[in-house]
């Protein structure tokens, strides 16, 4: 898997034509862990709304099929498996998501790997999807979303190491101007 990574690291870094400018960055890496807290919060909410799904599903099958096809030959009587699948992937996108938050907070290198998993598993989500529910379209957007997500987290990767650094600390950029004393405005009150 780290060739894996190594060769998606050649192509969201090296081989694309638009990087991210440095201060674009710096500005996603300050804003990443807040946006990971969203989106597990997110992601729990969709697990509650799958739960609810199932359990309204599961409701109506029992009892109106119960009524149509008396002594229990009724042909479906509960929620599709994807549901069940969606409940399952969207637990534990919030539990990555919750776990990546601190370490993301102190640009760990961990947080930034969970992250990576995510959009891997959400790949392989798109391809569950694709052949359960034979939904082409869903499956074309949720491949764009995991390159833009891959994309921006190859492009903000050297902000994180293993060691982690404090939130004030980025990666020096030849842009950005020093002031020495040289350079520095004047107050008009020491005119």
């Amino acid at each position: 898997m780290h060739q894996l990574e190594e060769q998606l690291n050649d192509v969201f870094t090296k081989k694309i034509s638009y990087q991210i400018p440095d201060h674009a960055r710096s500005t996603i890496v300050k804003f990443m862990p807040w946006l990971t807290l969203a989106g597990g919060i997110l992601s729990l909410l969709g697990a509650g709304a799958a739960y609810t799904a199932i359990t309204v599903v599961n409701r109506m099958m029992d009892g109106y099929l119960n009524m149509a096809y008396p002594y229990n030959y009724a042909p479906m009587t509960s929620a599709s498996p994807l549901l069940w699948v969606v409940l399952l992937i969207l637990l534990g996108e919030a539990i990555l998501f919750f776990a990546a938050f601190p370490a993301l907070r102190d640009h760990k290198r961990k947080g930034w790997l969970i992250l990576y998993w995510v959009n891997l598993v959400y790949v392989l989500y798109a391809l569950v999807h694709l052949i359960a529910a034979y939904d082409f379209a869903n499956f074309i957007f949720s491949l764009l979303g995991s390159a833009v997500g891959l994309y921006i987290l190859f492009q903000i990767r050297s902000y994180y190491t293993e060691a982690g650094a404090p939130a004030q600390v980025k990666p020096a950029s030849p842009n950005d101007k020093k002031e020495t004393p040289a350079t520095k405005p004047k107050d008009k009150t020491e005119a």
